[in-house]
């Protein structure tokens, strides 16, 4: 059997993760988590892709890695919620990825695909333009059109701050 060492430099960690971490809406569980792996064994998106190992990215934030919060694999998880009806100790590791990518987005981590969602908001007050065809699709669902909005929410302003 062949063990591997495995060396961490001290830049590569940030004590206030973890605390920050638990601070966030679905992180209050974070500690919680002993490692089990039932999340990954019923997680699709790992049957699809097995870099996406959502045990892994969790223990890379409860242990401080930074790095965790440029990692792209925190967007690919389905939001299938499987994760959280097999954990045994009620850890929710779908929210705990959701607080994982809060962060991520609150120091001015995250995909470019996020950013253009943020700048057609910003341009038509929602991810996509109004247009006739919405409109009527929405009466064909006997429901109200709705008018373009060119005035973003204000917390969609600051996250672009963020990016800026």
């Amino acid at each position: 059997m062949v063990f591997m060492a495995l060396i961490v430099k001290i830049e590569e960690l940030d004590p206030r993760l973890p605390k920050e971490l638990k601070k966030n809406l679905g992180g209050e569980n974070a500690l919680k988590c002993f490692q089990c792996g039932s999340c990954v064994a019923t997680c699709i998106v790992s049957r699809v892709d097995p870099r996406f190992n959502v045990r892994v990215l969790i223990k890379r934030a409860v242990l401080g890695f930074k790095d965790v919060l440029k990692d792209p694999l925190i967007w690919v998880c389905s939001t299938c919620e499987s994760c959280i009806e097999k954990c045994p100790q009620g850890v929710k590791p779908y929210e705990l990825l959701l607080a994982i990518k809060n962060l991520a987005v609150k120091k001015g981590f995250f995909p470019s695909f996020i950013e253009k969602i943020l700048e057609e908001v910003c341009r038509h007050g929602r991810i996509y333009e109004i247009n006739e065809f919405i409109n009527w699709d929405r009466e064909e669902q006997g429901l109200p059109p709705l008018k373009e909005e060119v005035k973003p929410p204000s917390k969609v302003l600051d996250l672009l701050k963020v990016v800026s």
